[in-house]
């Protein structure tokens, strides 16, 4: 089990596109960003399941409860409240991620514990099994679901094919799985993957947008209250006009959805 959580520290774009499949073309085509040379990575696939109790208590405290299902294996994970960096340009947050099982379980349950969640420790006695069956015996409740494709290229040190990776850009379609049909959301995450280059992660985020312009908006929310808020969107009707038939939504859909996160921070 780990001994202490990661720190994310990335920047995030959606894609406010007409054609955000051409942009996307366009991305992975990229052999160079200025001076950094780009490789392309591994491809995934990701289904995410989060959850909350009954009342919301996780919710209310921005902390994302999440089971992740990559390549046949499942984990749990608690992903803390997004913070700026001190450059201004992206966000930090900890994450607490560990292969499913009994100890992780047991490890989660004391970090809810410790956030005043006790809803775990009353169902001490459940058998562990398959994730989301185990989840909803201890009482919790799934608030969203979805699947993610992503592609990945690597900003790397060098020239050589085993040269170190500095930024990861994470190119992501995620279909959110709603009640009333499925919506597909476009975004890229530009990851440090060591905190000795968050300098480059900021360089090579300005680097993308001077590239590509207006197709690519600033995005300070993470995918969980973006899924939450199109939902409520769509339950009102203020999306509808705004998304495609193929389930996408157009650049002022996304304008309409930074001014209702922006309205309602609780999201």
């Amino acid at each position: 089990m780990s001994d202490m959580a990661d720190k994310e520290i990335e920047s995030t774009f959606v894609i406010a596109s007409e054609e955000p499949e051409r942009l996307i073309a366009q991305i992975t085509g990229f052999s160079t960003l200025g001076e950094y040379k780009l490789v392309p990575g591994p491809s995934k696939k990701i289904h995410d399941i989060y959850l909350d109790t009954f009342q919301r208590e996780l919710g209310a405290l921005k902390v994302g409860f999440r089971i992740r299902e990559l390549n046949g294996e499942w984990k749990i994970a608690l992903k803390c409240p997004r913070l700026p960096t001190e450059s201004g340009v992206g966000v930090e947050r900890t994450e607490i991620e560990e292969t499913w099982g009994s100890e992780s379980l047991a490890y989660i349950c004391e970090e809810l514990s410790n956030r005043g969640i006790e809803l775990l420790r009353q169902r001490s006695g459940i058998e562990v099994k398959q994730p989301v069956e185990t989840l909803l015996a201890f009482g919790f409740i799934i608030v969203q679901d979805r699947d993610t494709y992503r592609q990945l290229i690597n900003v790397v040190s060098g020239i050589e094919a085993q040269s170190e990776v500095l930024v990861e850009i994470a190119i992501d379609e995620t279909i959110f799985h709603f009640s009333h049909g499925d919506v597909r959301h476009f975004e890229i995450e530009i990851e440090a993957k060591q905190s000795v280059v968050v300098p480059i992660r900021s360089d090579v985020h300005n680097k993308m947008q001077r590239e590509l312009g207006v197709e690519l908006m600033d995005w300070k929310h993470g995918k969980l209250p973006t899924g939450f808020a199109i939902e409520k969107l769509l339950e009102t009707s203020a999306l509808a006009s705004n998304l495609r038939s193929d389930g996408s939504i157009d650049p002022i859909g996304y304008m309409i959805i930074e001014n209702f996160l922006g309205e309602n921070p609780s999201f």
